[in-house]
């Protein structure tokens, strides 16, 4: 690194115990045993910040408004970890901020589900955002993206030439009533197409809208979602993580847990945080409702009605 240039790269090295145990995967087909090793240079990356700027050549992660458009983004080194290889320009001036992406999608190796090595799917990623913030005493941030990708052709699939176009817009009231409400919302419209024998397009929508109250000891935050058959992959029920590109907020427990049908939901969830300063002691009630369904040309109550809540108590170690 020096003041302006900074090279990095990564190198993954995964050796399953089960490379050493040939002797008994023979005798034991049903063991997990398919499970090889690997190892790769998986993240490279030349990055220029000149002034208020950023040029990239290589890996990176990106996100565009809470995720909903496109989300490359390192969840777990060993779970979920997406880049965009190809190009980048970022600007983040005082009162504008723009973004420039294209390249090809980089997912880590390793299948998250089943630890298998998995060969990086060749789909194309084009996108671009911008944001403007009002000039005032009250930050309000008005911001736009555009998203296109083309889905590399999957012998198993019967589709081809698919590719999903999106387009939104986000609107960010971080600082109101004295820093101490904090508003957000963002929506987006998909365009899915493909062909079978002629060619297909269907549509979609993925609205959410959030509200943060931030008080002494008290925190409210309300959020509510509106999904229709949206997701940023090569068919709203794709089943590898690896090959979604989109993030869509749940507004349920943040937790290990597999939510269902999450390109076609619409509900809301309510989380109030207290904390007894200035002692250690905080406790949290969530609550969420919503309705999902699977079947993504149909209406999202229409299928099943999920009611969660739960209670935290938290006890910090220092404060």
């Amino acid at each position: 690194q020096s003041d302006e240039v900074r090279l990095e790269s990564r190198v993954d090295l995964f050796v399953p115990h089960t490379v050493f145990a040939e002797s008994r995967c023979a005798t034991d087909p049903a063991s997990v045993c398919y499970l090889d090793w690997d190892l790769r240079p998986e993240r490279l990356t030349l990055r220029w910040e000149p002034a208020e700027g950023t040029i990239e050549a290589g890996d990176s992660q990106i996100v565009f408004g809470r995720g909903l458009a496109l989300a490359f983004r390192k969840v777990d080194l060993l779970g979920v970890d997406n880049a965009l290889r190809g190009g980048h320009v970022r600007y983040q001036g005082t009162n504008l901020r723009v973004g420039l992406h294209g390249g090809i999608a980089n997912p880590q190796n390793i299948d998250p589900i089943d630890l298998r090595i998995i060969r990086e799917p060749e789909d194309i990623v084009a996108g671009a955002n911008v944001g403007v913030t009002m000039p005032g005493s009250i930050p309000i941030t008005v911001g736009a993206h555009a998203v296109r990708v083309m889905f590399q052709d999957d012998d198993t699939a019967a589709y081809r030439d698919r590719s999903v176009d999106v387009a939104g817009w986000t609107l960010e009231a971080p600082a109101l009533a004295d820093g101490q409400l904090a508003l957000y919302v963002e929506a987006n419209a998909l365009r899915r197409t493909q062909t079978l024998r002629v060619e297909e397009q269907e549509v979609g929508r993925a609205v959410y809208g959030s509200a943060q109250l931030q008080l002494d000891n008290l925190t409210l935050l309300l959020e509510w979602k509106d999904y229709s058959n949206f997701l940023v992959a090569p068919t709203t029920l794709e089943a590898s993580a690896y090959r979604i590109y989109s993030a869509a907020p749940p507004v349920d427990y943040e937790g290990p847990q597999r939510l269902r049908g999450i390109g076609n939901q619409r509900g809301g969830g309510v989380r109030m945080d207290y904390a007894f300063l200035p002692g250690p002691w905080a406790f949290s009630v969530n609550t969420s409702l919503y309705g999902f369904n699977e079947e993504t040309h149909l209406d999202a109550f229409d299928g099943i009605v999920v009611s969660h809540s739960w209670v935290t108590l938290t006890k910090r170690q220092e404060y």
